[in-house]
Order: C-alpha cells, then structure tokens, then sequence
C-alpha cells in the first residue's frame, strides 16, 4: 500500500494504492464549516487514534474489497467510513476517511468495483 497526500505535494489530494491497483482516493478540500481527515486505526473506530506509523509501514498491505463499514460518531451532517486492509500474518488494519460538517459542506462520495470499465459493485454512494 502506497500513500499519496499532501505531504508529498498532492495538495490536498490524498490517494490510497494497493499491488492489486485498488485506489481510495479523497479530496480533503475544505469549505467554511467543516473538518476532513483521514486516519488508519487497528480497529474500527471514530476517533484518530493518534498514532503515527514510519514510512514503509503500509507495504504488503492490500485492500479487502468485500469490507466497507460506516462509521458511528458526531459527525454533525457528515459521515466516516472505514476500509479494511489485510495482509498475510499481520493483523488488519482500517483506513478511515471522514469529515465532519453542518449540512451545507460536504464531499460528494463513491466506492466501486471495477473490472477494467464495468462496475461490478456500487458499495456505497452518499456524502461524508
């Protein structure tokens, strides 16, 4: 898994790659009232859990396509959900992405499978 954000001038683009080509990416642009972020916990959670990871320390890990979970927690009118990432004897572990607002900010969100063009799955299409 390979991480592309802001830090490595994608402004405030972040992009999430595993080997298998499967990407999440967010737009963390933010408009007047609203707070979006993006963490990775070892569970699934509704707080950062504040801990930071070295470099490197993502690779080998994969996208499990077959979990997506909304998150609970006081997002005002917004939302977190969380991606799981698995990798062979480690335990997993869940990319959140989040953001919270009053209702007239918000990022437009969808996660799809694909095979080449052809979505095989729409897993989940609101707001955050």
């Amino acid at each position: 898994m390979k991480i592309f954000d802001s830090r490595n001038g994608w402004s405030s683009k972040v992009n999430f790659v595993d080997e298998n080509n499967l990407v999440v990416g967010y737009d963390m642009s933010q408009g007047c009232c609203e707070v979006a972020n993006w963490y990775i916990a070892d569970q699934v959670t509704n707080r950062d859990p504040e801990k930071s990871y070295e470099e490197g320390a993502f690779e080998g890990f994969v996208f499990d396509p077959d979990f997506f979970e909304d998150v609970d927690g006081n997002y005002d009118a917004g939302g977190c959900v969380a991606f799981k990432l698995v990798k062979e004897n480690a335990n997993p572990l869940y990319l959140h992405i989040c953001n919270s607002h009053n209702g007239y900010y918000g990022h437009g969100f969808s996660f799809q499978i694909l095979e080449g063009e052809e979505v095989i799955r729409t897993i989940k299409d609101g707001v955050l």
